[in-house]
């Protein structure tokens, strides 16, 4: 079986997709693990602050990824996304938001 290089291409970047949207809901189930778990006084406030930060320098490596090796629709997504980065942690500022899942209806 032999496929052309734009079929290849387009497998590729369903591929991508799936794995942006598996990690994000990944990503998110760990921010409220973190949240629980000093809410629960098993982590510090240092501890938390500093797991979120490790999430979030992952999340911009994924994303500037994304916009240097993906399609032209995922580097634009990626590039709307880092445009926006420091708004979609305004939750990690507070101590005790409430984070609900983003994927999810």
């Amino acid at each position: 079986m032999t496929f052309t290089y734009e079929e290849l291409e387009t497998e590729l970047v369903k591929t991508k997709a799936k794995l942006t949207s598996t990690e994000a809901k990944l990503a998110d189930t760990e921010a409220r693990l973190i949240q629980r778990k000093f809410r629960e006084g098993a982590i510090s406030l240092r501890s938390r602050n500093a797991r979120f930060r490790h999430q979030k320098l992952r999340l911009e490596n994924r994303l500037v990824d994304g916009l240097a090796n993906g399609s032209d629709e995922l580097s634009g997504l990626c590039e709307r996304l880092l445009d926006y980065i420091h708004k979609l942690w305004t939750f990690s500022e507070f101590t005790n938001p409430e984070i609900r899942p983003c994927w999810g209806f």
